[in-house]
Formats: C-alpha cells, structure tokens, sequence
C-alpha cells in the first residue's frame, strides 16, 4: 500500500492540472510571434505579339480566256535555300476534242511577307514586278487534251529579288495568254 499512495496521489494531481486548464474561463493567449505572409506574386501577362504567317494558300491567278485549263501550283523547299515552283496544266475533256494550242506565261514568284506592304495579293505581273519579289516568267503551248507541268527554282533562277526560307513566306503563279517565245 505505501507504493499504491504515491501512485493515487500523483494519478489524483494530473487529473486536477487536465481539469483546471479545460474548464477555465478566460480565452486563450494569442501567440506573440508575427504572423508572416508571403508577398503577393506577380503574374506578368506575356505582351500580344502580331501572329507571323506562315506559307498560306499559294497565288494561283489565271486570264479569263483560259477557263478550261486547270492549273495547280506545288513548291518544294530546296537544300540551298531555294523554293523549287511547279506549274500544273490539265486541258483534258471528255470529249477527246483536238484543235490549236494555247499559248501561256506563267509567271512564278515568291516572297517574304517582311518585304512586302501588308496586305500584298499581286494579280499583274506588273505587280510582281514592281514589287521587286524574285519572279521568272516561262512560256508553254498547250493543246487540248495535254496535261504538262513546268517550273523554276526562286531566287536561283529570279529575274529579281531574294528569297529566306528562313522567314515566313508565300509564292504564287500568274497565268496569261501570251507569246512564249518572248
């Protein structure tokens, strides 16, 4: 019993420190240390930028004295920063029909919209031209029921201008009726 004393005695003492602390009236002490927040962040909204085009539709624009010829345009980029540009033809019909030839000037270009006013859609070879785009103009006959296809490399081949692969760009082909041995 002179060991169970000691025991009830402090069992007795910590039940009275656990009530006293739970049934006290007055609010609790506030922490005297400073509540510290962190800085508010900064989010920082990337500027707009003006969206750079890339290579759009190609220019395909053709006389309208050559309704019947359908005309395609593919490019192709070259190894030593050159834009190699194929011309398509199709005279075909249904009915097999023969007759004269018509002779055409496609003039083929290229450019980089930096170096050209915005907005630029030449629909002239003037426009080209005057533009100082690298183009080359080349001469074709074709006869009913031909499918051809001609072409030149730009700038290598240009009557004027450069050309970066490097920038943003686009190409085209205006068709005429002409003399191709001019």
């Amino acid at each position: 019993m002179k060991r169970v004393l000691p025991i009830l005695l402090l069992i007795i003492v910590g039940c009275a420190v656990a009530v006293s602390g739970c049934t006290s009236d007055s609010e609790p002490i506030a922490d005297t240390q400073p509540v510290i927040t962190a800085p508010p962040t900064e989010f920082q909204t990337p500027a707009p930028t003006e969206a750079v085009p890339a290579v759009t539709e190609p220019i395909i624009v053709k006389d309208e004295d050559i309704y019947s010829v359908k005309v395609t345009l593919n490019a192709e980029e070259m190894t030593d920063n050159n834009l190699a540009l194929s011309v398509n033809y199709d005279y075909s019909n249904p009915f097999g029909a023969t007759g004269e030839g018509i002779n055409l000037l496609a003039t083929l270009f290229a450019y980089n919209y930096d170096d050209v006013p915005a907005g630029f859609n030449p629909t002239t070879k003037a426009e080209i031209i005057a533009a100082g785009i690298p183009y080359k103009t080349v001469g074709e006959t074709l006869y009913p029921n031909n499918v051809k296809k001609t072409g030149t490399e730009l700038p290598a081949e240009s009557t004027q201008g450069a050309l970066n692969l490097a920038k943003p760009y686009n190409y085209g082909v205006i068709v005429d009726e002409g003399n191709p041995r001019n």
